[in-house]
């Protein structure tokens, strides 16, 4: 029998729409964010033109979705039995709000609509997962030349020596692990409590902490994570719009944005702890003065992708030049949140 050591965070489900019910609309964090600015300098390609490849560890995706037709490189199940088709809906939800397209007359747009993303389904229609899934899919993230990496997913305690090594493979060949806080308002759960991974916590849309939003000592950077509207799947499969509130959501506005700044030339692929950097130097101080264990440094505030400022080690230009084809050489017990299907 597996041993599901891994849930998905307790999410609230807040509504859900049809495809006609939905219509079309700018999801209210990417106002805030300042992200239509920021599409005028990149929506999400390299340098060289070519998408920008996310990994993003969860449910799966409903492929079928057609707000993301054209954004998933590719899918793939750790799970016996499973295709990497989404019959949660956490999944679909957190890849729409990275990359869903833009300009299409329906639904939303996500942060980097011209990203490309490889969904590794490694937790089930429950939301549950096991150790040994989720380290194979976040080496297969790596090994397929994913640049950053979404975990929305967690447990209590520390990470296991396996997917600390994991996340010691990962910061080897420069690629960035963000990482969901959690959501039961306590302590930070593995792995984002981890020194290698990048832990976001939540806000909601006036920026005060997320009542539900786990803290600490490890918070690297806060995002808008209440009444998040992206793309999900129902009972019976069919492409829907939920709107939901959790570090879940948080998570991937922080990812997609480090992908934005990556395409743009502001952030080099390279190790957490500069990634860190970038973000406390790109974060809008909220809730008290300087540090809290509630949002870290603040709020991410992307309006500066493309300017080439505020940048770690005071670059002033772009970090590319002729470094991009040389990225990657291939390319704990605990009890936890339940998560059950009908949460999105």
């Amino acid at each position: 029998m597996a041993d599901f050591t891994w849930r998905l965070p307790e999410v609230t489900q807040h509504a859900a729409y049809t495809l006609q019910q939905a219509g079309e609309r700018i999801p209210y964090a990417l106002t805030k964010l300042n992200i239509p600015k920021v599409w005028e300098t990149t929506q999400g390609l390299l340098p060289d033109g070519t998408p920008l490849l996310f990994g993003v560890i969860d449910s799966g995706v409903l492929f079928s979705h057609p707000d993301l037709q054209g954004r998933i490189k590719g899918s793939r199940s750790v799970i016996p039995g499973e295709s990497g088709i989404d019959e949660n809906g956490h999944g679909t939800h957190v890849i729409g709000t990275m990359v869903a397209n833009e300009g299409n007359d329906i639904g939303i747009p996500g942060l980097a609509p011209l990203s490309q993303v490889l969904s590794i389904q490694a937790l089930n229609a429950l939301g549950q997962g096991t150790d040994e899934g989720m380290q194979e899919a976040l080496k297969i993230c790596v090994d397929e030349g994913c640049l950053v990496v979404n975990i929305s997913a967690g447990m209590r305690g520390q990470a296991s020596d396996g997917m600390r090594r994991q996340l010691e493979y990962a910061a080897k060949h420069q690629v960035p692990v963000i990482v969901a806080a959690g959501n039961d308002g306590g302590g930070v759960n593995a792995p984002a409590n981890d020194p290698l991974a990048v832990a976001v916590s939540s806000v909601d849309r006036n920026g005060n902490p997320s009542h539900f939003t786990s803290r600490g000592e490890e918070i690297d950077i806060a995002c808008y994570g209440e009444h998040i509207f992206s793309t999900s799947v129902d009972r019976r499969g069919q492409p829907i719009y939920v709107e939901n509130s959790g570090t879940s959501m948080a998570a991937p506005h922080i990812t997609a944005g480090c992908g934005l700044a990556i395409c743009a030339g502001d952030l080099q692929p390279t190790d957490p702890e500069r990634v860190k950097r970038y973000l406390r130097m790109n974060a809008r101080d909220v809730h008290h003065p300087g540090r809290d264990p509630e949002t870290g440094p603040g709020i991410f505030d992307p309006s500066q992708i493309g300017m080439n400022v505020k940048q770690p080690e005071g670059r002033t230009q772009p970090l590319f030049g002729g470094l991009f084809g040389e990225l990657h050489s291939p390319a704990r017990a605990g009890d936890f949140v339940s998560w059950g299907r009908g949460a999105a």
